[in-house]
């Protein structure tokens, strides 16, 4: 009666480590997939306040300060995917300012890769 307890037991337990080893991935890209929305909306809310912000300085911002400084941003938001608020400044060349260097786009530092396969550091 004891063996058969102990088999038992064994058993349940190896069915509980196959399942949680089979439910947790699938947790884990569920998490992810629920934050891709989010990145896309934070990026699309800085994208336009950095347009906003040249349409009415007549220049690039230097900073991500210098959008929360003129009132174009709240806050810097955190990374949904990365849990902070460090983001990849994409400089270029100022349109309007000669020989200036400005943000002229803003990206995720995070090196893992979207549901769909892509790096977030790309979108």
């Amino acid at each position: 009666m004891i063996r058969f307890y102990k088999s038992f037991a064994l058993t349940l337990i190896a069915a509980l480590v196959v399942s949680c080893s089979v439910v947790a991935p699938g947790r884990k890209q569920n998490e992810r997939r629920g934050r891709e929305p989010r990145l896309r909306n934070e990026l699309a809310a800085m994208r336009k306040a950095i347009d906003d912000y040249t349409a009415a300085e007549g220049k690039l911002p230097k900073s991500l300060d210098d959008l929360l400084k003129a009132g174009y941003l709240r806050q810097i938001p955190a990374d949904p995917i990365t849990g902070k608020p460090d983001w990849k400044l994409i400089m270029g060349e100022d349109p309007n300012q000669r020989g200036e260097i400005g943000i002229i786009d803003v990206r995720s530092l995070s090196t893992e890769k979207s549901t769909e396969g892509q790096p977030y550091s790309e979108w």
